[in-house]
């Protein structure tokens, strides 16, 4: 997965308290645990410098989340 990926719809994501509820419980699998977001911030500008093939833009404009995954 690349480091940088334009998204149309919000990924699924828990936050801190409800991850480490989750991973008490032991789940069948840590696989299906979801990423835990770390930040969010609205109304981001971001410049990409030399420009990421498959982005038209060199700048990208929206909502920055920041996932552990």
């Amino acid at each position: 997965m690349p480091a940088i990926q334009s998204i149309t719809n919000i990924p699924s994501h828990v936050v801190q308290e409800e991850h480490a509820s989750i991973v008490a419980s032991t789940p069948l699998s840590f696989n299906d645990i979801p990423p835990v977001i770390k930040h969010k911030e609205d109304n981001v500008t971001v410049a990409v410098d030399p420009p990421i093939q498959g982005f038209s833009d060199d700048e990208l404009k929206g909502t920055l989340y920041i996932l552990t995954r």
